[in-house]
């Protein structure tokens, strides 16, 4: 069996958001229950059907009033079965009643972390191992985001189409479940920092997680051997049929474009079994090589989150900087010693979702291509746009106080 450990808290969202008022002796409620509570007092239906209070979903409407109109009493609570348990600390018991709360994905009502969260962050690994080690797989991602000389559709689904169609076939071959952890989620309050024009700015966002420490001990990666054992001979099916078209030649009446097109074309048939093979290697040897390919990766993660620490201190408290700076020493020493130790999830380091440091060695190239063309603050001017994705909470009671999103594997 394998074993998944988190190493700090973790929030894979639902997508959903709900108010915090559905939130009672740690325990989250269902709306509609809170409704059909209210409902029961005339003067709050009537209240309840009002234009007013169908508007305060918006903020239209004073939350205190909803939520006066909404919570139930503790007979009738009692009488209601939850949905989950939720931990608050009683110390951030007085920040709850105002504010709508980023939900952790569950079925029926356990936490989980699903088997394309696992599944996608391997496949990065992979590929940023490729184009770190195989110059030619390097090249041909160089040659299609060369392409992308401006941020049009055109040319970012170029590059999108250009990838999706290699990683559709690479990727088959692994496959993962997803990972359930009987364990309750917490609220905390997390603070996501980011500079404008030279600026150091926080948000604060209320947000369920899946606390560190928290163990699962599901079996939930494994390899089609069978695709794997298959892959030879379906490559050599697929460049025989090819072979037979391009032996024809082109016809006597044809243009020059046409006949660059068909050598373009079995250039790009070569490079695609070849991308396959070698994607499919990586991941028949994952067991034996998937340590060292996640430290070379996890090395440039941990990188920018020391840079953005780094330029930032000054304005920071120095215990807080001394608790984050030991937090990444351990996770350093921990992927030395040759232990998977991934981060995954929202509020992480916008490097550990990218295969962008692949490219550092050419700094320019990297510059254009990934640190001002792909950042995902792209409407902010100013110098480092990756580096404003690193997280480091204030100290305060519910702040997180550590960078969240790592966990351990061992096959």
């Amino acid at each position: 069996m394998s074993m998944f450990k988190t190493l700090s808290p973790i929030h894979i969202g639902s997508g959903d958001v709900y108010p915090d008022l559905l939130l009672y002796a740690n325990k989250r409620y269902d709306l509609s229950q809170f409704l059909h509570s209210a409902f029961q007092n005339t003067d709050k239906k009537r209240e309840i059907l009002s234009s007013a209070f169908l508007k305060s979903f918006g903020n239209s409407y004073s939350r205190d009033n909803r939520n006066g109109i909404l919570i139930p009493t503790a007979a009738q609570v009692a009488t209601m079965v939850p949905s989950y348990s939720v931990l608050l600390d009683p110390r951030d018991q007085n920040k709850i009643g105002n504010t709508d709360v980023c939900e952790f994905v569950k079925t029926m009502g356990v936490p989980y972390i699903p088997g394309s969260t696992i599944k996608g962050y391997i496949i990065k690994v992979i590929l940023y191992d490729l184009v770190a080690t195989d110059p030619l797989i390097k090249d041909m991602l160089k040659k299609e985001l060369k392409i992308c000389e401006t941020k049009s559709d055109y040319s970012l689904k170029s590059f999108a189409r250009f990838l999706s169609d290699r990683m559709f076939t690479s990727c088959r071959p692994l496959i993962c479940r997803d990972v359930l952890f009987h364990h309750d989620v917490k609220i905390h309050f997390i603070g996501q920092n980011f500079r404008r024009n030279g600026n150091l700015m926080t948000t604060v966002q209320t947000v369920e997680f899946l606390e560190g420490d928290s163990e699962s001990d599901d079996d939930a990666i494994s390899i089609d051997e069978r695709m794997i054992n298959n892959w030879p001979k379906l490559a050599e099916d697929i460049e025989r049929r090819e072979s037979e078209k391009f032996n024809q030649g082109p016809s006597k009446n044809a243009t020059t474009d046409e006949k660059y097109k068909q050598e373009k074309h079995k250039a790009n048939m070569e490079d695609f079994l070849y991308f396959v093979g070698t994607f499919y290697k990586r991941i028949d040897s994952l067991k034996q090589n998937f340590a060292v390919m996640n430290e070379r990766f996890m090395r440039g993660v941990i990188e920018a989150e020391r840079h953005f620490i780094d330029s930032t201190k000054k304005n920071r408290d120095k215990i807080l900087v001394s608790k984050i700076t030991d937090q990444l020493n351990q996770i350093e020493s921990r992927l030395q010693s040759g232990e998977i130790v991934m981060q995954i999830g929202r509020f992480t380091n916008y490097l550990a979702k990218s295969i962008g440091k692949a490219f550092d060695d050419e700094t320019d190239f990297y510059e254009s291509k990934f640190n001002a063309f792909f950042s995902p603050r792209k409407g902010i001017t100013g110098t480092g746009l990756i580096g404003t994705m690193g997280l480091i909470a204030e100290p305060g009671s519910g702040m997180l106080g550590q960078i969240p999103g790592f966990i351990s594997f061992r096959w």
